[in-house]
């Protein structure tokens, strides 16, 4: 994926890049099947004529993330799903027999990844209370939805000083 400004240059030189690399490689890309998008009012039709790209004007799915124009309306359109999607299987986990290091090693192992492409992938800000959210979710997840005895800035301090 790339995001890409100036369309009537950078286009040509990034097809001259992955060619040139293809070449090197013995890779090869099927423009055919390779989608673009504009992303603002700025890019025009001319700009975009000579590219062997499919244009998708309506947006498009790229690893499982639907992007859209304004790219400003991307986080309204996934960050919600995934949200759900995370909250449906952390409510599904506590049937689990697992210890706390079981716990945590799920949520390393499955969520985190997941986070970490959504928020790798999209090129903007997301909200402070959407990480809460997630942040809430995984403690009471670790915990079992039991109270805490202990704030958990202490037990981050503690972890963390090694105490």
């Amino acid at each position: 994926m790339l995001t890409l400004s100036k369309p009537a240059s950078s286009i040509p030189a990034v097809l001259d890049l992955v060619n040139l690399f293809g070449s090197l490689s013995g890779y090869k890309i099927n423009w055919n099947e390779s989608e673009a998008m504009p992303l603002n009012s700025h890019t025009f039709k001319l700009d975009l004529s000579d590219a062997p790209f499919i244009w998708k004007t309506n947006g498009m799915k790229y690893l499982g993330i639907n992007i859209i124009s304004p790219i400003s309306k991307i986080f309204s359109l996934n960050g919600p799903r995934i949200l759900h999607s995370i909250k449906d299987d952390i409510e599904r986990w506590p049937a689990l027999p697992l210890s706390l290091w079981g716990r945590a090693k799920i949520l390393k192992m499955n969520v985190l990844p997941r986070l970490c492409r959504i928020t790798a992938s999209i090129p903007l800000k997301f909200p402070q209370k959407w990480f809460r959210e997630i942040r809430s979710l995984f403690i009471c997840f670790l915990w079992g939805n039991k109270n805490l005895q202990s704030p958990t800035k202490n037990l981050l301090y503690r972890n963390l000083a090694g105490v």
